[in-house]
């Protein structure tokens, strides 16, 4: 239990106190997720997730802010965008990601950043899979509701993820780490 893996336990459920400058400050070189501070901090605010997390998913999800779902992908004439990869299917990314997003009516950054956020909440949060590695196992009910295909998933996010949220040195992240009884 050391770093970078303690950070697939980072309880995405509690809210951390960030400020807008903070905010700010980490995105600004992040692209289209740039200037969006007030929407992070208020989406988190509303659905009880992690303003941090919501931030650091998003910007490993597009790419920094450049990636094709990111930035804005046309679906029937309309502009959709997916700033978490939700509905993303390996090996169809941009095609299901953008269908996804089209269906839940993300036709702005802003709107993509909060409804990403409240799917979030009602789809992992409310079930419990309150971290990346509940996310992934699901120890409550193994084998269902996984978030990840890949066995190492939530392992394999903890370096970036730690990377970035070291951009955040005067925020207290909180940890819920598992305990299991013999």
């Amino acid at each position: 239990m050391s770093e970078p893996d303690l950070f697939q336990y980072l309880d995405i459920s509690t809210q951390v106190n960030v400020s807008n400058d903070q905010m700010r400050k980490y995105l600004t070189s992040k692209g289209i997720l740039s200037g969006h501070e007030e929407a992070f901090i208020n989406a988190a605010e509303s659905y009880g997730v992690n303003a941090i997390y919501l931030a650091v998913h998003a910007s490993l999800e597009t790419g920094n802010g450049t990636s094709p779902l990111g930035t804005g992908i046309i679906v029937d004439g309309v502009k959709v965008y997916n700033m978490y990869g939700i509905g993303a299917l390996d090996g169809r990314a941009v095609e299901t990601g953008s269908k996804m997003a089209k269906r839940m009516g993300w036709t702005s950054p802003e709107k993509a950043i909060d409804g990403g956020a409240k799917w979030i909440a009602n789809h992992y949060i409310k079930a419990k899979q309150n971290t990346l590695y509940k996310m992934r196992w699901n120890p409550e009910k193994p084998g269902t509701h996984q978030y990840a295909t890949a066995a190492n998933w939530a392992l394999a996010q903890t370096k970036s993820l730690k990377r970035e949220c070291d951009l955040f040195p005067d925020v207290t992240l909180p940890l819920d780490i598992p305990v299991y009884k013999k």
